[in-house]
């Protein structure tokens, strides 16, 4: 009874029904600023596509449920073009003093890149590249059983001190090789980020799988327990008194089969193996489940409560749910922005 995944997936349902974009708007301009500021939102809108921007923005709005941050990168391709690229929030670091208010000035990204497309993106370190050691993305497990030769790469930014410090950098590196040394003169880092709940302190969000933690712990435990009690003493027994003439091979499950018996009959039972009450408490985890995450029950049931029939009470009802992400949409909205 994975209630975690329930919720996540109706909120990004919801969430994602919508597609938010940038517009650009002229003040008292003239008919060729305007036709400019069309063309830019038709050009926007292309973009987005061609980049897959709303696909990739529903997994990040995943992940920050999942996880508590969702990313995506942005960065130029080889081919020129803005490229957009799914990162998850354990490939970067992030000082807990420098982001301790949520605005770091230094992040650091780890990737696994494959070292024959390592060496087509910088052909000029091609003996180091073929010297690093391969990494793995755990060294524990079956990780390290793969025919993938891919090389551990860090890309480091740090944001300039002001507008004319001159002491913002860039660097590419791996093992005992520097790829990129550039200076970097944007006031922010290439990322564009997603939290479902900002904390009170540090960089990365909390996420809703983190807030259902301890109730999906406790309904995991009552279902343990009715599962080895149904397992233990839900099934049918049949209960012959010592002594009596009963032949146990027509104890079967056919039809119509005829019992013989000499003495006390023989009486099948099936004990109750769970009280009501364990059934109510668990109905109440999942209840507060939904109340804690602010969705309806009959929302993840895709089901309209009873007695809304009539369209102005079902956009009511719409209205109320919506209220309770209202924050959370506002950050989805400016994530394309």
């Amino acid at each position: 009874m994975n209630v975690v995944q329930s919720c996540v997936d109706t909120l990004v349902s919801r969430l994602t029904q919508s597609r938010p974009r940038p517009v650009f708007l002229t003040d008292n301009g003239d008919y060729k600023a305007r036709n400019l500021a069309k063309q830019l939102n038709q050009f926007i809108m292309g973009e987005f596509f061609r980049s897959k921007a709303y696909d990739l923005g529903t997994q990040a709005l995943r992940d920050s449920a999942v996880l508590g941050t969702g990313c995506v990168k942005i960065y130029e391709g080889q081919d020129k073009k803005v490229h957009l690229e799914r990162v998850l929030f354990t490939e970067l670091l992030v000082d807990p003093n420098d982001g301790l208010y949520g605005d770091p000035r230094q992040m650091y990204q780890l990737k696994l890149v494959d070292r024959e497309v390592l060496v087509e993106m910088f052909p000029e370190h091609t003996n180091g590249i073929m010297r690093a050691q391969q990494a793995f993305p755990d060294t524990q497990g079956d990780s390290s059983k793969t025919a993938s030769d891919q090389v551990m790469v860090i890309e480091g930014w740090h944001l300039p001190s002001g507008p004319d410090a001159g002491d913002g950098r860039r660097v590419i590196a791996i093992e005992n090789t520097t790829l990129l040394d550039e200076e970097y003169t944007k006031e922010k880092f290439p990322f564009v980020f997603i939290h479902y709940s900002q904390r009170m302190l540090g960089f990365f969000g909390q996420s809703l799988a983190e807030q259902l933690m301890g109730t999906q712990v406790e309904i995991n435990k009552l279902l343990m327990t009715i599962s080895r009690s149904i397992n233990l003493v839900g099934v049918p027994r049949v209960f012959v008194e010592d002594g009596s003439k009963v032949v146990k091979a027509q104890l079967n499950n056919d039809v119509g089969s005829i019992v013989t018996y000499r003495g006390t009959k023989p009486a099948y039972e099936v004990a109750p193996c769970v009280p009501a009450e364990v059934y109510a408490q668990l109905q109440r985890l999942v209840d507060y489940a939904y109340q804690q995450s602010g969705i309806s029950a009959l929302s993840a049931a895709s089901k309209k409560p009873a007695g809304l029939d009539s369209g102005a009470a079902l956009r009511e009802y719409d209205d109320l749910q919506s209220d309770r992400f209202a924050t959370l949409s506002k950050r989805y909205d400016n994530f394309y922005v």
